[in-house]
């Protein structure tokens, strides 16, 4: 029996396994075991509208994961796969305290944010046909994350030492500044109750659709057949309410090109929590001789409550990039235009984002480099960084979720990142 640690892309199901020798179950199920240890000293810099400055140096986690695999043949080019997805915190122990003395997350240690089924969980078949798989996935939010490194083309940002809470995808586009704070999209994490299908490529086009009741939550939680209310906290039923995903993506020699689409109804209504969502996401990148260049959109509009009106933004990122040998140099520009609820624009609520970097592949799966990121806020504005108010992100300046308005974040870091 050969035993082989796989090559997992744990951001995005369309991440491809190496070709390696699995460990073998069975005579019909073989299991593959790969996943991401990713760690980063870094430090931190808050920029208040006050002018005091904040800062803080830490050594992180940058969303280390294990990802178990299973497959089984059907005959014929027929398989049922199983995928079990793990986050682990390697810096700290299970039951560190995040931020001892904020009230928010006072309660919250390491284990809220990582554990067993924490990151994408599925079963599914896969044919000639197209995959189908049921159970938690990610859907649109990382998108715009190029894993061309992994085998996993796509246009956006390509750093190979992949800083989470430092990553514009995670901080600019998946985000909209309606005035308090910003919205996220899907709550930037996981979708869950996922029924989704994935097509054979068809000349280097690729096309993939998903469906679920609530992605926040369990569906039809509140049943109208049981004792508890009928209607949710947005006033709606909770048999209302669906989420609709679809991408179709091209990959052909230098060109990438993408389009994602994105409509939620709020299973119950639109609340604080679980707005409506329409968004859409484009772009398209060249490379060529190491060198690459590419730009990406974002339109996203939330529906705040059920009788308002929606508020939405446009955003934008242009990443360049040039790989030589065994060394990556990197830069970023990512910009969110003022938000607008109907025909009003919400003056200086945008922001924009920068992001240099420099990496190093120790081998052809580990790599460490230097990652400067750096958010600069309208007067208005309220991006931060992705995971802030937990150990991944700023915590000492007392902000849970948004910068307050007109605040600025700056971050550098040395990661190193490890796909075995």
């Amino acid at each position: 029996m050969k035993i082989t640690l796989a090559l997992v892309a744990a951001a995005s199901f369309a991440a491809t396994l190496s070709a390696q020798t699995p460990i073998q179950v069975t005579s019909a199920t073989n299991v593959t075991i790969g996943g991401l240890l990713a760690v980063g000293i870094k430090n931190s810099t808050i920029s208040p509208a006050s002018g005091n400055n904040i800062t803080e140096t830490y050594l992180g986690d940058n969303t280390s994961r294990l990802t178990i695999m299973s497959t089984s043949s059907m005959g014929d080019g027929w398989n049922v796969l199983f995928r079990l997805g793990c986050r682990f915190e390697p810096t700290y122990g299970p039951g560190t305290t995040l931020l001892p003395g904020i009230s928010a997350l006072n309660s919250a240690t390491t284990s809220t944010y990582g554990g067993l089924a924490e990151d994408d969980t599925w079963g599914g078949i896969s044919s000639p046909y197209g995959t189908v798989t049921f159970g938690k996935s990610t859907l649109y939010i990382t998108d715009s994350v190029d894993m061309s490194y992994l085998g996993v083309p796509s246009a956006g940002e390509a750093y190979r030492i992949w800083d989470a809470n430092g990553l514009a995808v995670f901080n600019i586009l998946d985000n909209v500044n309606e005035g308090a704070g910003t919205n996220q999209t899907l709550g930037i994490t996981r979708s869950q109750g996922v029924l989704q299908y994935i097509s054979p490529k068809f000349s280097d086009f690729q096309v993939q659709v998903a469906w679920s009741k609530n992605p926040y939550g369990s569906a039809l939680q509140y049943s109208p057949f049981s004792k508890s209310p009928t209607t949710g906290p947005g006033g709606s039923s909770f048999e209302n309410g669906d989420t609709i995903y679809a991408k179709g993506q091209y990959n052909k020699g230098p060109l990438s090109a993408f389009v994602s689409l994105l409509n939620i109804k709020a299973q119950g209504g639109a609340t604080a929590g679980t707005q409506d969502e329409q968004a859409w996401r484009a772009g398209v990148s060249w490379k060529q001789n190491g060198f690459k260049v590419g730009v990406v959109a974002d339109h996203s509009a939330f529906k705040v409550s059920e009788s308002g009106s929606s508020i939405g933004r446009t955003a934008f990122m242009v990443p360049v990039s040039y790989n030589w040998d065994k060394h990556g140099v990197y830069a970023t520009y990512s910009v969110a235009g003022n938000s607008s609820t109907g025909s009003t624009t919400m003056n200086n609520t945008g922001a924009s984002q920068i992001n240099l970097v420099y990496d190093y592949a120790l081998t052809s799966r580990a790599f460490i480099g230097l990652f400067y990121a750096g958010i600069t806020n309208k007067s208005a504005g309220t991006y931060g960084p992705f995971l802030s108010g937990t150990n991944l992100g700023p915590s000492s300046n007392n902000v849970v979720f948004d910068l307050a308005p007109g605040s600025n974040w700056h971050q550098i870091g040395i990661n190193m990142n490890y796909w075995f």
